[in-house]
């Protein structure tokens, strides 16, 4: 089975959503690197999601003797839940900047793409540790009134809010194994 999903990044406006394609065998921990790669985010943070009144999440960072309270997301797959039109789920990326993803699933279809693909998608997810929503909303706001700092601009270096590349994210996921990786960027 494969699934379409809509993937809105929640308080920022312009509102930033990719709309991808995605096999129902595919494993929380590869789902978390679709969209990792679909919103150009850099893989650097923890992560979870919240399905079915199930908590998913990354075992990555853990001390010896340390444990997640879910769900381990490598050990559990999209088709381990009830997978019907219009079912809601979040993911949660960078618990210190808690960038808050609304999943909606859109369509359940017998056939699908052989990798993952981004079908549609708008403006540039915001850059890594920029704050969340409200730090994101205000470096935002300076941008437009030239206000930024000479600090700001040399970190945020080339990066355009409405610019999104459907084909680079395309090319990357067509890499079947880029997925499975814990790195790639």
């Amino acid at each position: 089975m494969f699934i379409q999903l809509k993937i809105t990044l929640k308080n920022v406006k312009p509102v930033v959503w990719r709309r991808i394609v995605v096999s129902d065998e595919l494993s929380f921990f590869q789902l978390h690197n679709v969209l990792q790669i679909s919103f150009n985010w850099t893989n650097m943070h923890l992560y979870s999601f919240n399905i079915a009144g199930y908590h998913v999440e990354t075992e990555k960072g853990l001390m010896p003797g340390e444990s997640v309270e879910g769900l381990i997301a490598n050990d559990v797959k999209l088709k381990d839940f009830p997978l019907e039109e219009k079912v809601k789920f979040t993911y949660c990326y960078d618990f210190g900047d808690d960038w808050v993803h609304q999943i909606v699933i859109e369509k359940i279809m017998e056939l699908g793409p052989e990798f993952p693909t981004c079908m549609a998608g708008k403006r540039n997810a915001p850059p890594e540790d920029s704050g969340g929503s409200w730090g994101y909303q205000d470096l935002m706001k300076k941008m437009e009134a030239n206000q930024l700092s000479v600090d700001e601009k040399e970190w945020l270096g080339a990066f355009e809010p409405d610019y999104f590349d459907i084909e680079e994210v395309n090319d990357i996921l067509s890499d079947g194994e880029t997925i499975n990786e814990d790195s790639f960027y």
